[in-house]
């Protein structure tokens, strides 16, 4: 069972060619019929079920026994699993006792509105894959629907997949081919529905028909959907491997020859062809941005340069793809951990010149960027560059990047939830970078690690346990605790030094967030009467090691869910009787966000203070945090009795 079911999920993570759906659907109907559960008491009629199934993750809602509730939320949700779509299809048409096409038509029609979403388009992708592989007694019967859904008024998808579906119900393809006669966009369509035809459908009449297209088409568009319907129409023709191969070199139709090559037996590919085809592949690569050679005409290009070369002579074999590892993108996801002010991956190893994808996802509640820095002294320069922004009146529209040479690469300032791509070549020169979030007070906390050398393997396997972020960058931290520090807290008072302090409250990024005598940030709270607050210096201690133990409520983060199902995050700036204003980027001089009370579902404050923990922790010696604690209590005077020699 747990095998069958290992099985399925690693066919549904991977693309089904359409042209095996039909042997697929058979092997998911063999599979070990799993135990599920039925549907809540309280449910009594459809209305009901229909409301409460319409609030449950997918997940959940493949677990219920297929009754008919069940099935028509599996048919019209978005990400439900092909296979579960598919079988929920056949179980309603038997509890109706009606057949597949009867119930999948209406919901076809129901997603070719044009002002559908984005969600729907998928559903309805899925649903016309479905249609031309039901039985064709029953796509004969219901013919005459089926031919109005290739009229231009439906999507394009849905056109593709009701050709494809007569020719089913046909067992030909000589009624479909005629209405080609009428009209150039209906010829593209019946190109394109080829992919979704069964292969038990004569093809060679088509063949004989599609053929000529390559060379005379009557557009770009339609010879290119001429070559990919050639390759699946004579998959073993060397003549058609050979056209193919000529337009790659020639520089026409790349993409759509790629699909179709790589669609062929590989007996079509003609021997002496194959090294020319490979070196020309990657000509079209090198010529591709970085951003686009991770693109998916990119990714099939690569893949059959790579099968090229393992067909090819050894010499012949390591020098392609010597060339294609060069021009490899590695793709790296990074994301941030919520609540915790750090990256998830802190340190990376490229390859000099290597091309690299980041994609960045911001999952905080505060904004955060990335931005690459040219060495490890650079992060703390370029982010108390940064803290010092703040006040000024572009920061925001420059995302608070400083204007400084050591930065290499930067996203943009992302808000909570969103993703951003950054595309850049690791350095030339071996030798260890950094990035870091410039936004005021996150560089000493949110960092990593940049390890560029020239053989990355030699490096991974001499290095079995990677360094950590700090020790690559030379960053020397103490884990300080409470206790330690109030072991000589007494000494507080003896000839501690203002400079010290200042400098300290800006290592430890205080000035990023927090103003003293008229300098530093304004996220937080003004500190200059700190220790009319806190009286005690083992209470501003407590305060700075803990943060979170009392987070004022002005200054907290606040989330909200409102009834149309977006999730806000931000402080509050004002709470009226009829509406919510909430600033999402406390740095931001924009207006907030005014959210109606009738449309809240949840608030709730997070448990976190904005301020992080273990901000001490970049001040290695001892005497040093005393001189910050003194800082604070005095109001940032120089002339404290704290900073007086006591002779």
């Amino acid at each position: 069972m747990q095998i069958a079911k290992n099985i399925r999920g690693a066919i549904v993570a991977t693309a089904i060619p359409i042209f095996l759906l039909p042997l697929f659907l058979v092997h998911l109907q063999a599979e070990d019929v799993v135990e599920r559960k039925p549907l809540p008491k309280f449910i009594r009629n459809a209305v009901i079920a229909d409301r409460y199934l319409g609030t449950r993750e997918v997940e959940e809602l493949l677990q219920f026994e297929r009754v008919e509730a069940v099935c028509l939320q599996l048919l019209k949700r978005p990400n439900i699993p092909f296979p579960a779509r598919s079988e929920a299809l056949k179980k309603l048409a038997e509890l109706r006792q009606s057949d597949t096409v009867a119930e999948l038509l209406p919901w076809i029609e129901q997603f070719n509105d044009e002002q559908s979403n984005e969600e729907d388009d998928t559903v309805l992708q899925d649903l016309v894959r479905l249609l031309p592989f039901q039985p064709r007694l029953d796509l004969q019967k219901h013919r005459p629907a089926i031919l109005s859904l290739t009229e231009s008024t439906h999507k394009r998808p849905t056109r593709e997949a009701a050709l494809a579906s007569l020719a089913t119900a046909d067992g030909s393809t000589e009624a479909v081919w005629q209405l080609t006669e009428s009209s150039q966009a209906h010829l593209l369509d019946v190109l394109s529905s080829i992919t979704q035809m069964p292969t038990d459908i004569p093809r060679e009449p088509l063949y004989a028909k599609v053929k000529p297209l390559l060379q005379q088409a009557p557009s770009p568009d339609i010879q290119a959907a001429a070559i990919e319907a050639v390759a699946l129409l004579n998959p073993r023709s060397r003549e058609t491997f050979e056209t193919l191969n000529d337009f790659v070199l020639g520089g026409t139709h790349v993409d759509a020859c790629v699909r179709a090559i790589s669609k062929m037996d590989q007996t079509a590919w003609t021997a002496d062809r194959r090294l020319p085809l490979a070196e020309q592949l990657l000509t079209h690569l090198e010529g591709m941005p970085l951003s686009s050679r991770t693109s998916q005409d990119a990714k099939n290009a690569s893949e059959l340069t790579k099968t090229l070369a393992g067909i090819l002579p050894s010499a012949e074999e390591k020098i392609i793809q010597s060339r294609l590892d060069q021009l490899t993108v590695k793709v790296i996801p990074i994301k941030t951990i919520e609540e915790q002010m750090r990256y998830d991956q802190t340190v990376l190893v490229l390859r000099t010149g290597q091309g690299v994808q980041i994609v960045f996802d911001n999952h905080d509640i505060m904004p955060h960027n990335l931005v690459v820095v040219d060495s490890p002294a650079a992060r703390e320069e370029v982010g108390i560059a940064a803290d010092r922004m703040q006040n000024d009146v572009d920061a925001i529209e420059k995302g608070y990047l400083p204007d400084s040479d050591q930065i290499l690469h930067a996203s943009t300032m992302l808000q909570p939830g969103e993703k951003q791509s950054l595309f850049f070549k690791a350095p030339e020169q071996a030798g260890i970078y950094a990035y870091v979030c410039t936004f005021p007070g996150h560089w000493s906390k949110m960092y990593g690690a940049i390890v560029v050398v020239d053989q990355v393997d030699d490096y991974l396997a001499a290095n079995q346990r990677l360094p950590s972020a700090d020790e690559l960058l030379g960053i020397q931290t103490v884990e300080w605790t409470y206790e330690r520090l109030t072991e000589n807290l007494s000494s507080l008072d003896q000839n501690r030094s203002f400079e010290n302090g200042q400098q300290m409250f800006l290592k430890a990024s205080c000035f990023s967030c927090h103003q003293v005598a008229n300098e530093g940030g304004r996220i937080g709270p003004d500190l200059t009467k700190i220790s009319e607050q806190y009286k005690q210096p083992s209470e501003l201690l407590t305060h700075i090691m803990n943060p979170s133990e009392k987070v004022e409520q002005k200054y907290a983060t606040v989330i909200v869910e409102t009834g149309d199902g977006q999730i806000l995050r931000g402080v509050v700036v004002d709470d009226g009787p009829v509406a919510l204003m909430i600033k999402e980027d406390p740095l931001s001089t924009c207006d907030p966000v005014v959210i109606n009370k009738d449309n809240i579902e949840d608030v709730s404050h997070s448990r976190l203070s904005p301020m992080p923990e273990q901000l001490l922790n970049t001040i290695v010696e001892e005497s040093h945090v005393y001189d910050l604690l003194a800082y604070l209590i005095s109001g940032g005077n120089p002339k404290h009795p704290l900073f007086q020699d006591p002779q």
